[in-house]
């Protein structure tokens, strides 16, 4: 079913966002500690930073590292929010989404896009061609090893 698919395809990006902190260079040494701020529900992102040492309460003027979906950011910037000097970790962020925040000052950007032969693609539809090659129900198990078996995970959009 439809819905399934849907609750699945949640599940993906969950695990793929999990990873997003872990992929932070490890010379991005935040300066005053790692605060982040996360914009809206991004609990596979929130999980993956309190795991590296980050707090996740922070408002965005004092954070360094920020967890939200790119339009979020986009119109922060918009309203004249800054994000210089920031790492990013972005929901479904594209190559030009993330040209536009590196030229308001971003330090870097992730985002939850997986690169499929120098594509970037959502994960939710890499999950659907999964089931559609599969053609059945597939577990979270099969699902996570079928995640990693392809390493498929985050993407680092560089400036």
């Amino acid at each position: 079913s439809k819905a399934w698919k849907l609750c699945d395809g949640k599940f993906v990006r969950k695990s793929i966002e999990k990873m997003m902190a872990s992929m932070i260079p490890s010379s991005f040494v935040p300066p005053g500690g790692k605060r982040a701020c996360v914009m809206g529900d991004k609990p596979g992102m929130k999980e993956g930073l309190k795991k590296d040492g980050y707090s996740v309460g922070e408002p965005l003027d004092t954070a360094n590292v920020v967890a939200a979906n790119v339009s979020d950011v986009l119109s922060a910037v918009e309203k004249g929010d800054r994000i210089a000097g920031k790492y990013l970790l972005l929901n479904k962020a594209s190559a030009e989404e993330a040209k536009k925040l590196y030229d308001a000052g971003a330090e870097g950007i992730i985002t939850s896009m997986v690169t499929i032969e120098g594509k970037l693609v959502d994960p939710v539809s890499l999950h659907t061609a999964a089931v559609t090659a599969k053609g059945k129900g597939l577990s979270d198990a099969e699902l996570t090893s079928f995640i990693e078996d392809n390493k498929f995970g985050p993407t680092v959009i560089s400036k």
